[in-house]
């Protein structure tokens, strides 16, 4: 399971759209209001949650119940995950707040640079539904296994599952699509999602600490492999790069007990 999980987004010649960077106003000086990034802080955990709690009140308004039931610090951004009740289904969502910063002079004081708010996980099956299905499967023959194996392999031979990403078709057009968004996280696993304007390469550098198995995977828009890109098992700097197609990419990092930095770029 990941302990710490930093991303960092740059490119060369072209940028992706919505750069975890908030440009701020000319006549602002860091040095005049004291803000500095969570990371350089003895920012505590009970901070982030109560931080979290107010960006996920705000997104989901007076009239949706939302409650927070996650939170991880990972270097200047905080992870987390939520549930909402929706047409009597229990739905679980995440988001990621990118670049948090804090006033030096008064805690409370707070500055977030980018709030990324993932797609809702499926519903949540009732018990009945669960134990049905768990009746069929018990009584299926042994051969019959096989298109539940070939089904959670779709993406590959490579163990990485098939991801519950939203089903909607990207549109190159819309800058919201475009933009550099975190989708989708778990206790296993972080699923990123970047859109190359032209045929270029992605560079991929940063470190990894452990000794646990790191992933990391370029997966195409329908999931399957562009690239199997790191496939490691022990502690070491990262530099890699692959030359991908223009278009949509989701990019699969996941950690068993380790921990990592990445830095996005591409270059076209």
């Amino acid at each position: 399971m990941k302990k710490n999980r930093m991303i960092c987004l740059m490119a060369l010649l072209l940028c992706f759209s919505g750069c975890h960077k908030k440009e701020e106003p000319a006549e602002t000086d860091p040095a005049d209001t004291g803000m500095v990034s969570i990371a350089e802080t003895d920012f505590t955990q009970a901070q982030a949650e109560d931080l979290l709690k107010k960006e996920v009140n705000e997104h989901c308004g007076s009239e949706t119940a939302c409650k927070v039931v996650s939170v991880k610090i990972a270097g200047s951004d905080i992870d987390g995950t939520y549930t909402y009740e929706e047409n009597g289904q229990t739905k679980t969502a995440g988001v990621t707040l990118h670049n948090v910063t804090v006033s030096q002079k008064d805690p409370q004081i707070y500055s977030v640079g980018t709030s990324v708010f993932s797609a809702p996980e499926k519903e949540e099956e009732s018990a009945s539904q669960n134990a049905s299905q768990n009746a069929s499967q018990n009584n299926q023959k042994p051969a019959d296994s096989s298109s539940s194996s070939s089904q959670q392999k779709e993406t590959g031979s490579t163990g990485i599952p098939k991801l519950p990403l939203p089903t909607e078709k990207l549109d190159p057009n819309k800058e919201e699509d475009t933009a550099f968004a975190n989708v989708l996280q778990t206790e296993d696993y972080y699923v990123d999602r970047i859109y190359l304007f032209a045929d270029g390469t992605l560079h991929v550098s940063g470190e990894y600490s452990g000794d646990g198995k790191f992933r990391f995977v370029v997966l195409n828009e329908d999931q399957t492999i562009a690239s199997d890109l790191i496939n490691i098992s022990s502690s070491q700097e990262l530099n890699y790069e692959t030359k991908l197609k223009a278009g949509f990419y989701y990019l699969y990092s996941s950690s068993e007990g380790g921990s990592y930095q990445l830095q996005y770029n591409t270059t076209y």
